[in-house]
């Protein structure tokens, strides 16, 4: 399994130690020292079974940064997806990759569905 994080990230920290509570193996990898294709979130975002917006951090400072002053839920999935893919700090945190199983931001409920109840448990 793939965790990509932000380094001193609460949430990634918070992700680390439930992966390790419930026996989970993973390889971590800095988001903010990867570039990711739109086919890449496009990829993430089918696997996921959820909207593209579900990745977005558009809360923080960061996208305002950018300068996207946009209403994310009125673009197109592949506005939003091309958006993504230009600057990796709008993804929330962290991302779990595991065969055909994405998961973003944090909520130990979803993962424990997802990875646990699935019987996929390493």
């Amino acid at each position: 399994m793939t965790l990509f994080t932000f380094p001193k990230c609460p949430a990634c920290k918070k992700a680390k130690k439930w992966l390790k509570d419930n026996g989970f193996s993973y390889h971590e990898e800095n988001l903010s020292l990867l570039e990711f294709s739109e086919v890449d979130i496009e990829q993430w975002v089918k696997l996921s079974g959820k909207n593209a917006d579900y990745f977005t951090n558009t809360k923080s400072n960061l996208f305002l940064a950018a300068g996207l002053h946009i209403d994310f839920p009125k673009m197109t999935e592949e506005e939003k997806i091309h958006i993504l893919s230009l600057d990796t700090r709008l993804l929330k945190r962290p991302i779990v990759v595991q065969d055909l199983t994405v998961l973003a931001g944090f909520s130990s409920r979803i993962w424990e569905k997802a990875l646990v109840h699935n019987g996929e448990e390493s």
